[in-house]
């Protein structure tokens, strides 16, 4: 990792996960190689907390665009798409920007995340490279979320977890 990490010159970022090697309360570690000296962030190995870390040092970041289909803050969407349900997007831009850095999902091109304050998932379809938008998922449309994602994502908003 130290030899990646010296080399590197994309920008890249490294997280060093923590499998009970050392203190929950070390946060960095300093180390040397070839008289350079290296510092790398530490995380507990768990879901948990390696996904809070990628939501801000993802590379590249994950872009929300809003997509006026969808409206934003439940107004503005489009009636109808060639006669087919149009989804709407409960929340502003900001906030889902918010929750697409956390979302998940089994294929990069369809991410999910559980919004607490309008109590739907929400859906992010991929635009481009690291470019989504996203709308909520009505109760009907829930049931596209993945089991699995949404206990992972249930680990990730609970405190306990």
């Amino acid at each position: 990792m130290a030899e990646r990490k010296l080399v590197s010159t994309d920008g890249s970022v490294f997280l060093l996960v923590n499998q009970k090697a050392f203190s929950d309360s070390v946060k960095t570690i300093q180390v040397k190689r070839n008289q350079t000296e290296l510092e790398f962030e530490v995380s507990k190995a768990d879901f948990k907390s390696v996904s809070k870390w990628y939501e801000t040092n993802r590379k590249p970041q994950r872009i929300f665009n809003l997509n006026p289909k969808h409206g934003e803050n439940g107004k503005g969407a489009h009636p109808g798409n060639k006669g087919e349900k149009v989804s709407v997007l409960m929340c502003n831009k900001e906030e889902a920007k918010n929750m697409l850095l956390k979302a998940i999902g089994t294929d990069l091109r369809v991410l999910y995340f559980f919004d607490q304050t309008h109590n739907q998932y929400i859906e992010f379809k991929r635009e481009s490279e690291n470019t989504y938008h996203g709308f909520h998922l009505d109760a009907i449309d829930e049931k596209r979320v993945p089991e699995d994602i949404k206990m992972m994502i249930n680990k990730l908003i609970n405190k306990d977890a």
